[in-house]
């Protein structure tokens, strides 16, 4: 068993090419939660083309990130009867070649739907045919103000050149609470990109921030052994159940 599994190996190391992809440098912060934003408490009038990067937002408050209530973790408060807030931030990239991985981040309560250059890019607890008065389907604590992580969304190089461009960009968030009652509201938005040289453009990380992992990336398929956790010997053969997991067009 054991030397027909290095045999499989080998074949496949000689029958398909690795696929070597740049390695991210550093991260730097493009989108601050706490920097200013164009915001505004969205009603029946409100346009419904407010995410779309060429939208006129001259009209809209502007105030410092976080957007809600409760919690103390608020920059920005807004009335506790709101259902919802809406917020944009454009920001500029000098060179998208140098862009390796990007991050989303956001601290939330209780559902959002975030969007870059008019494109959804992550949601929690909202359908995205969800109009400026609906209500989370379902409860979510921030966990910033209390020292908890956001939740993150990993975009790969691949992903990037359909989602930023250089020059201005824009980055819209609603979030919604849950419940017309509800004792908090929290949206607190951020953007990282992951850089291939040491290039410094951009702004520092926040405090929380850790690198994601850089996984090794190739277009090798995967071959999966599942012995059930018995140990594979050379003799005497044993029971197994083999799987290949074949991505002929990986995203890198």
């Amino acid at each position: 068993m054991a030397f027909m599994f290095r045999l499989l190996t080998l074949y496949l190391l000689l029958s398909f090419p690795l696929l070597f992809v740049a390695q991210v440098n550093h991260w730097e912060m493009v989108v601050s939660d706490n920097g200013s934003w164009k915001y505004c408490i969205p009603n029946a009038n409100t346009p419904t083309n407010w995410t779309s990067p060429g939208f006129d937002d001259s009209g809209w408050l502007s105030g410092p990130g976080g957007f809600g209530f409760g919690d103390n973790d608020d920059n920005t408060l807004i009335a506790n009867t709101s259902i919802s807030v809406f917020h944009r931030k454009s920001f500029t990239i000098s060179d998208t070649s140098l862009l390796i991985k990007m991050m989303f981040a956001m601290d939330y309560d209780d559902g959002f739907i975030a969007y870059l250059n008019g494109t959804v890019i992550a949601y929690r607890n909202l359908d995205l045919a969800s109009s400026w008065n609906s209500f989370a389907s379902a409860s979510h604590e921030a966990v910033m103000f209390s020292g908890g992580q956001p939740d993150k969304f990993i975009f790969s190089k691949a992903q990037l050149t359909t989602l930023l461009v250089e020059g201005t960009n824009t980055l819209c968030v609603q979030t919604h609470n849950n419940s017309l009652n509800s004792n908090d509201l929290t949206s607190r938005a951020f953007l990282m990109v992951g850089i291939e040289d040491t290039t410094q453009t951009y702004s520092p990380t926040p405090g929380w921030f850790t690198p994601p992992v850089d996984l090794f990336e190739s277009n090798l398929p995967i071959v999966v052994v599942n012995t059930n956790f018995v140990s594979i010997p050379d003799e005497p053969k044993i029971d197994a159940v083999m799987g290949i997991i074949n991505n002929p067009n990986p995203v890198v």
